[in-house]
């Protein structure tokens, strides 16, 4: 085989390789998700809270709250995620109102 041979199979070997490296990323079920602080009235609470949440980025679903700062230890949620579970309801939980404080 000549060195111009030799480069087109490699070169073709290497583009075999990141394409089923493509397609098997695309293809694995892994979530893609973000997170996202997002002030709202807490459905048990009553009152404006910050918390953050974490949203499947390819179904919009919210999937859980990593904080919630209605908490003495924000990264300790002990609640049953009402919030999250109304959001994916599709209620709205308005957030802060004008003059009003969050309690944290």
């Amino acid at each position: 085989m000549t060195p111009n041979e030799w480069l087109g199979l490699g070169l073709g070997l290497l583009l075999a390789v990141v394409l089923a490296r493509i397609a098997w990323a695309g293809s694995r079920p892994a979530p893609y998700r973000h997170t996202r602080t997002r002030r709202l009235v807490c459905p048990v609470l009553g009152h404006v809270v910050d918390c953050m949440l974490e949203q499947d980025v390819r179904t919009g679903q919210w999937k859980g709250v990593l904080r919630c700062w209605a908490f003495a230890r924000p990264e300790e949620v002990t609640c049953e995620h009402d919030c999250m579970r109304r959001l994916n309801l599709g209620f709205a939980l308005e957030g802060e109102r004008p003059g009003e404080k969050v309690r944290s």
